[in-house]
């Protein structure tokens, strides 16, 4: 795996260290079956080629990217859960092999996945993870779910949806 141009300052890595540092914050185990095979590390980036093997839905890539982009931080080991993200975007199928490149911008990470011919699949802008090693504040600790019906603009034309981990009956439903 040849880095890109914008990530020449990455350097070789051991493909275990991700798993090694997930074992060590206290995830021994991950949710689905992928590898990492390659690692670049710099020190505000990552680059990871992952076997994530068939997959009908997008669970096991984005297992995998979640898993791999908190190993871009810099410092001590800690257990970091997704706190935020500001953008999602998903094309076509899940491809089998993935390369994952993560970059550290103002404490968020910028995640661009590509599949093995380097054509770009997913991105996850804006990923903010928080550290389960520090405090929450009470604001922090509280939320609140609110459905707002959407009203459609006279004349406004109709736009995709995306569905993630559709369930038969809600498909049904919307058909």
């Amino acid at each position: 795996m040849e880095a890109p141009p914008r990530a020449r300052r990455l350097r070789p890595g051991d493909p275990a260290a991700v798993r090694r540092l997930l074992t060590a914050v206290g995830v021994p185990t991950m949710a689905f079956d992928w590898t990492v095979t390659e690692l670049l590390r710099g020190d505000d980036a990552i680059r990871a080629r992952v076997e994530v093997g068939p997959a009908d839905t997008w669970a096991p890539v984005l297992d995998a990217v979640l898993s791999v982009a908190p190993a871009a931080f810099g410092g001590p080991d800690r257990l970091r859960m997704v706190a935020g993200l500001a953008r999602l975007r998903l094309a076509g199928v899940p491809p089998e092999t993935v390369d994952i490149q993560v970059t550290v911008r103002d404490g968020e990470l910028d995640v661009a996945v590509d599949d093995a011919r380097g054509g770009t699949v997913a991105r996850l802008d804006g990923l903010r993870y928080g550290s389960m090693d520090e405090a929450a504040g009470p604001a922090e600790l509280v939320h609140e779910l609110t459905w707002q019906p959407l009203e459609s603009a006279p004349g406004a034309e109709a736009r995709d949806l995306v569905l993630v981990g559709a369930e038969p009956a809600m498909l049904a439903a919307l058909a």
